[in-house]
């Protein structure tokens, strides 16, 4: 089980580091062997590893070859084997033998928003396009994996656990009466 945790702001201002940080850090027990953060010009990611499938060579945020694509990962894809033969085959290259992520990167710039319907398995997944400037967020069907994210004030905030958005500065909530 990971953790996985990022913010991007719609209109250009960069992303906050520290408030992801916190966020990751609230996420540490459940990957206590990698903590590792990602930042851009408007958009920071982080993500807390708990090493299972290629302990050495798994190392995340996953990057396309033309380092257009940065992908955070938690779960496991069971047809990781097949997809990664294939995108192979296409050309792409990996840096690990068998971690089950690096293929996001490499699927999504070969089926755009679609890249999720190839995937088997449970996931939650963040991919951040440098050149469009956009996030793009998917998980199982099931929702084995979960993933929470808000909207407010023009920036994006997604994390594996609801508390991750709650840390002081990340969101403003506001209370609603249901009627």
């Amino acid at each position: 089980m990971c953790g996985i945790a990022g913010s991007a702001r719609i209109w250009g201002a960069s992303g906050e580091l520290r408030l992801v940080e916190s966020m990751v850090e609230s996420l540490r027990h459940r990957g206590p062997d990698q903590v590792s953060m990602f930042r851009s010009e408007c958009f920071v990611g982080g993500l807390a590893r708990l090493s299972i499938l290629d302990i050495q060579g798994g190392a995340q945020p996953f990057v396309s070859e033309n380092g257009r694509y940065v992908a955070f990962f938690n779960g496991e894809i069971y047809n990781a084997p097949a997809l990664r033969r294939w995108l192979t085959n296409r050309g792409h290259v990996f840096s690990s033998d068998c971690a089950d992520g690096e293929i996001l990167p490499h699927l999504f710039e070969e089926h755009a928003i679609g890249f999720a319907s190839h995937l088997e398995g449970m996931f939650a997944v963040a991919i951040w396009d440098r050149e469009l400037r956009t996030l793009y967020l998917a998980r199982d069907p099931h929702g084995i994996k979960p993933l929470y994210f808000t909207l407010d004030g023009g920036v994006a905030s997604f994390a594996s656990e609801l508390k991750a958005l709650l840390i002081p500065g990340s969101v403003e909530l506001e209370p609603h009466k249901l009627d």
